[in-house]
């Protein structure tokens, strides 16, 4: 993780020392300790930085970016939107796909027709332990998928698995979007 240990004058002070605000976020390192989630590669050459810490996902040992999986799944006839992201399950990162699905559109059919075209055009190590397609994900203010709240709340669903496998529980945090009117 790249850090700093100082702002530069670009930097907005009055965001960065308001305590209650994002410098938290920005602060969580320590006092006087900044980072914006860079991963970042030392070299003898010098700093290689690799790109956005929470946008890299590590599947089957290689580091993908989500949107190379997400420009396959987006492909898919009656697929709007799409967020895949990692999680641990059993010790082991896997992958997770959720699709926003057109309206009217089969969204059992479009899981499993956005499951294969990922394994198809990645390999098999990247076909997704689970892929779920819903017409009603939350949404942001201004209409798109809100990609925190599903990662959220995937990622509750997955640690609240007790009893049930994981993709039972995936399952069922999916069905409780079909039966609420759309988020927007």
């Amino acid at each position: 993780m790249l850090v700093a240990r100082n702002t530069w004058p670009g930097r907005a002070i009055e965001i960065f020392n308001n305590a209650n605000g994002i410098a938290g976020y920005f602060r969580r390192f320590g006092e006087g300790v900044w980072s914006q989630e860079d991963l970042a590669v030392r070299t003898s050459s010098g700093w290689f930085v690799e790109g956005r810490a929470d946008d890299v996902l590590k599947i089957a040992g290689r580091r993908v970016g989500p949107s190379e999986i997400e420009n396959v799944a987006i492909a898919a006839d009656g697929a709007t939107a799409c967020i895949a992201m990692d999680a641990a399950v059993d010790g082991h990162s896997v992958l997770i796909v959720v699709v926003e699905a057109s309206p009217g559109a089969d969204t059992d059919q479009l899981a499993t027709q956005v499951s294969a075209a990922i394994e198809a055009d990645m390999g098999r190590p990247f076909r997704p332990l689970w892929t779920g397609a819903s017409t009603t994900l939350p949404s942001t203010s201004t209409g798109k998928l809100d990609r925190r709240a599903v990662r959220n709340q995937v990622r509750a669903a997955i640690g609240s698995a007790e009893g049930l496998t994981v993709m039972q529980a995936l399952s069922a945090w999916l069905d409780d979007f079909h039966h609420q009117p759309a988020v927007k």
